[in-house]
């Protein structure tokens, strides 16, 4: 039983490392997969984690020795995922102590998160401003959501604590890889990188929609946004230069968002399939 009981620890605190970009990221759980290992195998992977483990103290966050395990692996690589399971409490000690961790050994500038693009758009903005409003407008939108709680919440406001700390060239950056969810936080980041100028005549009816769209919350569940997200991209797909001039260098964003707006729209059409869900999803992010 106590074998049993380390193996089960050692899985929850195996790190996967590999090679890549300067990247620390959160990958959560996507779907179930039932592994059929022969006796023997098996036998042989339980040894290894008895080996190789190591009990970490969430307690202390800013205390790395429990993870030592760790620092030859780290060598030569860029890229460092970590798992974790929804709707576990511990997931945010566990996420804060990696972070550092990994800022503390390889001095990473990227967060790649199970967000949106859009999400992490705005907590960007967030940590860049201290602004809490900001955090608070999008945690509005992801209620009902694994991400919509307390410690959640509080977990960028750590980061943007522990960023404080670091000079400005050093600062960790959220990067968002995920569908967009929440259509109406895909509109919002629409609407907050429209430039402060005059539309082009030729795209005006489009840019207008958005954000006549954005002030009724209802064009998100009805249909509406998505179908307008729908002509919007064979708008820019047919005059790319001209929303190219208009949007300067958030071009590519407002383009990637509202396709994943899109995106979104296929991935929840997938008749409850769990399996063609996870599949259409990941494509679309990876």
């Amino acid at each position: 039983m106590m074998n049993k009981k380390v193996w089960m620890l050692a899985i929850l605190v195996l790190i996967i490392v590999i090679v890549g970009k300067f990247i620390v990221g959160n990958l959560f759980q996507a779907s179930i997969v039932h592994w059929e290992v022969p006796d023997d195998k098996e036998k042989i992977v339980e040894e290894y984690l008895l080996d190789n483990y190591s009990i970490v103290n969430l307690e202390n966050e800013n205390e790395f020795g429990d993870l030592s395990i760790l620092d030859s692996d780290l060598e030569g690589k860029e890229i460092f995922f970590t798992g974790e399971y929804h709707g576990i409490k511990d997931n945010v000690k566990l996420r804060m102590k990696f972070l550092k961790y990994f800022k503390e050994k390889t001095d990473f500038k990227y967060y790649l998160c199970e967000l949106s693009y859009s999400d992490a758009y705005i907590i960007n903005k967030y940590l860049d401003t201290g602004d809490l409003k900001v955090l608070e407008e999008l945690y509005k939108s992801l209620k009902g959501t694994y991400e919509w709680n307390k410690d959640n919440y509080n977990h960028w406001k750590d980061l943007y604590e522990y960023n404080k700390t670091l000079p400005q060239n050093k600062k960790i950056q959220v990067v968002g890889v995920d569908i967009e969810h929440q259509i109406d936080i895909g509109y919002r980041y629409l609407v907050g990188v429209l430039p402060e100028k005059e539309v082009p005549d030729e795209i005006k009816e489009k840019i207008e929609g958005i954000l006549d769209l954005f002030n009724d919350v209802n064009n998100f569940y009805n249909g509406l946004a998505v179908e307008h997200s729908r002509q919007l991209l064979k708008d820019m797909e047919e005059k790319e230069n001209i929303y190219r001039e208009y949007l300067g260098d958030n071009f590519n964003g407002f383009k990637l968002v509202n396709l994943n707006i899109l995106n979104t729209d296929v991935a929840y059409n997938k008749n409850g399939n769990q399996y063609e869900w996870n599949n259409t999803r990941d494509k679309m992010i990876y």
